[in-house]
């Protein structure tokens, strides 16, 4: 990330790379809150 980036330049980088990062954080959260409810 550049201080010549802005939204238009990283949207497209992001949307490649996120989908995969916001599900991986899914499935971290979903294990962290069924090892609450299983105590």
């Amino acid at each position: 990330m550049s201080k010549n980036d802005n939204f238009e330049t990283l949207y497209p980088k992001f949307a490649k790379k996120g989908k995969k990062i916001v599900l991986k954080t899914i499935s971290e959260i979903e294990k962290l809150h069924l090892e609450k409810l299983d105590k």
